[in-house]
């Protein structure tokens, strides 16, 4: 697991978690289920190794209302590595229905088409009241900083050489 530099994210994940906080308060939630791998990946600026070609952070996450994150992962998970936030706490998957009891008759908002079925259970099974919402990270996401802005340019223009350069090759080796 390692940190994205500010340099390709554009924006520090403090802020990013501050403006989802907002959103889970206008909602009168205690927290947002966050069941995205990539969307917590893009609000904690962090990429991950463990799949060998995506640098997605593999997780789920409860975002708190007071800031406090819960992320669950496998076994396998470096929790060294958030240690020094402490605002994140590290959880096994199995610890899923735990800690979900622990949020007994509160609210919840998720995502419904992003969430298992077996979330849903939980939350039912624990008196947990849900407010279904578009999942507010993905807007977020898809909307580019100036820093992402240029990183596209500068991604598309290497893309497109290394194009021409295959398609030259190509061209030059048929006769």
């Amino acid at each position: 697991i390692y940190n994205l530099p500010i340099k390709y994210s554009g924006k520090k994940s403090l802020l990013k978690i501050s403006e989802l906080l907002k959103e889970i308060n206008n909602f009168n939630s205690k927290a947002y289920f966050l069941s995205q791998p990539d969307s917590l990946s893009w609000l904690l600026n962090v990429r991950d190794s463990q799949l060998k070609y995506s640098p997605v952070y593999r997780g789920l996450a409860i975002i708190n209302n007071d800031g406090k994150i819960i992320i669950f992962t496998e076994e396998k998970c470096n929790s060294d590595f958030f240690g020094k936030h402490k605002y994140i706490e590290i959880y096994k998957y199995q610890d899923l229905p735990k800690v979900i009891k622990s949020f007994s008759k509160t609210s919840f908002m998720l995502d419904p088409t992003m969430t298992s079925i077996k979330v849903l259970d939980l939350l039912k099974k624990n008196n947990i009241q849900v407010n279904f919402v578009d999942c507010p990270i993905l807007k977020r996401k898809s909307i580019k900083n100036i820093t992402e802005q240029q990183n596209i340019k500068k991604i598309h223009l290497n893309d497109g050489l290394a194009f021409l350069k295959l398609w030259h090759w190509f061209e030059t080796i048929k006769s």
